[in-house]
């Protein structure tokens, strides 16, 4: 070999091991080395500092580790693999160096009550925090109690549908409540009503102020709401605390 071949031999190699060192998602010199078969797919492409081309639906979830080895660590120029379908289980064609073979993915998404999250993405599950990492969910361990306040009173039946399973279903300060039929998402009532010290819960049965025995009072959307009671239009005794008469009986007969 003359001087000016072996100076341009070394020029060469300087300039391809120079493209190895650098590479980041430009295609790799040695490419021109690596036989490619045909993808048996209309819609293919080449992922970045890969060689050969393959189908967008044989890509596996989850990203290449970074393909750049730390300065002065050089790696074997070995051609392992031609696309994610030519890796076991869920490993991924990636490209380490001037290496391509199997490798375990990094940044993979996960899929958590039907929703999927992307690596690194956190998330609200009830009153717990999650988060995603690396294809699986980690989430704090809190008893979640419900949210403030108390559903409003049901009116009757309403839409036999469930938009929620409990009061983190429904956005903001919005409770999980019973329509009469099914479970939908309720603005909350102020929590309870207080009477002469004692606070009732929604729905429940509140002593009347005026002390009648006719009046029935109930605790509804934060207030207590009384009516009069109906009775039955007849002669008899009336006992007492009580508000209707005992049709047809006198106060011996009560005894």
């Amino acid at each position: 070999m003359d001087t000016v071949h072996y100076f341009a031999f070394i020029f060469c190699v300087i300039c391809v091991v120079s493209a190895v060192e650098n590479v980041n998602s430009v295609l790799p010199l040695d490419c021109a080395f690596v036989q490619c078969a045909a993808p048996q797919c209309a819609d293919s492409f080449t992922p970045p500092g890969k060689c050969c081309p393959v189908c967008k639906d044989n890509m596996k979830q989850g990203q290449c580790p970074d393909a750049r080895p730390p300065k002065g660590i050089s790696t074997i120029c070995l051609v392992g693999c031609q696309g994610d379908d030519s890796c076991p289980g869920e490993q991924k064609c990636c490209r380490y160096g001037c290496q391509i073979s199997c490798t375990n993915p990094v940044g993979k998404s996960c899929n958590y009550n039907g929703r999927v999250y992307k690596d690194g993405a956190q998330f609200e599950d009830e009153c717990n925090t999650c988060q995603c990492i690396n294809g699986a969910v980690a989430c704090t361990k809190i008893a979640c109690l419900g949210k403030k306040g108390f559903c409003p009173a049901p009116r009757g039946f309403g839409i036999c549908v469930h938009e929620c399973s409990s009061d983190y279903d429904c956005p903001d300060i919005q409770k999980c409540c019973s329509n009469g039929c099914g479970k939908v998402c309720m603005k909350p009532t102020q929590s309870g009503c207080p009477v002469n010290g004692v606070n009732y819960n929604e729905g429940a049965t509140v002593p009347s102020k005026k002390a009648n025995p006719c009046e029935s009072c109930t605790c509804r959307n934060g207030s207590v709401q009384c009516e009069m009671m109906a009775c039955l239009d007849c002669v008899g005794y009336t006992p007492p605390g009580q508000c209707c008469p005992i049709c047809g009986s006198g106060p011996i007969d009560i005894q």
